[in-house]
């Protein structure tokens, strides 16, 4: 097991944060989306916001939902047949827009970046775990550390992108050079994409470094 994946189980829930990571169908999933990330050998990490409940939160994994994590064509990602799994009995996956959003562009694009969240945790309203809340800059300063850990595992990264202002705070507070890229969420479909786009010239031609 991964050192992220301890750290990421010890940390406690409150009113306001669910530590998803308790579950441990959810923290396979995750183990499992790291080694499969590790075969690619990714040279570009994408952070957003923080787990949404109809996405990260379900699956453990960032900027995706069920119905993504249980289907294929996803550059060999995903996939019931590679050991991910749902909690508990389904007749529907769970979709999530803004997960939708992300991979739809990435395949557009040819890209298969690791992403991860500035804070790993699923913030919400006092006891209401079906909403989401921004996290508050001292989860931020949180989410750090477990970056930190996380990028231990992937000495390949060269490239950091923000997506959104939260992240954009997380690359700051640690003193990465980084773009940032308008989150897809509240509208921001279409800024994404060409957000992404523009990433990946500025990749391909090495400007990024």
């Amino acid at each position: 097991m991964y050192k992220i994946i301890n750290e990421l189980n010890e940390y406690r829930t409150s009113a306001s944060v669910s530590n998803q990571y308790k579950n441990s169908i959810i923290t396979k999933n995750l183990e499992l989306y790291i080694s499969n990330m590790k075969k690619l050998n990714p040279l570009i990490i994408m952070i957003g916001e923080a787990p949404g409940y109809k996405g990260c939160k379900l699956t453990g994994i960032p900027f995706t939902s069920e119905e993504i994590m249980m289907s294929e064509n996803h550059f060999g990602l995903f996939g019931s047949h590679t050991g991910y799994n749902v909690v508990g009995e389904h007749n529907k996956y769970a979709k999530e827009n803004s997960s939708t959003i992300v991979w739809n562009t990435y395949l557009s694009n040819e890209l298969c970046p690791l992403m991860w969240n500035a804070f790993p945790f699923h913030p919400h309203k006092i006891d209401n775990q079906h909403s989401n809340r921004t996290p508050n800059k001292d989860e931020i300063e949180i989410g750090n550390n477990f970056l930190k850990t996380l990028l231990i595992e992937f000495p390949t990264i060269k490239y950091y992108v923000a997506v959104g202002n939260k992240a954009d705070k997380c690359l700051d507070i640690l003193g990465i050079k980084h773009i940032k890229i308008r989150h897809p969420s509240m509208g921001g479909k279409q800024e994404f994409i060409r957000g992404v786009m523009e990433m990946k010239k500025l990749h391909l031609v090495g400007l990024l470094s």
